[in-house]
């Protein structure tokens, strides 16, 4: 538990002093926030369909979050 809360905060104080130069985390945000609001524009590696490359059915989870109003890579970052 020491763990987790330790290491969620030292995420979260990365992400919050421009630190986190992820492109993983760019990549994920946007498709959170595509499933969340309906736009589901062409990501930005190249794939067929927009989870062409990550299908992963956990990010619907995420897009409901989103849509409750929790910030998005906030919310990635401490789930991770």
């Amino acid at each position: 538990m020491l763990f987790t809360a330790v290491m969620g905060t030292l995420s979260l104080l990365r992400y919050e002093t421009f630190h986190s130069r992820s492109l993983d985390m760019a990549y994920y945000v946007r498709l959170v926030w595509g499933l969340a609001y309906g736009h589901y524009d062409q990501p930005i590696v190249q794939a067929p369909h927009f989870l062409g490359l990550h299908l992963e059915p956990i990010l619907l989870g995420f897009a409901g979050l989103a849509r409750l109003g929790l910030p998005i890579a906030e919310t990635l970052l401490v789930a991770q």
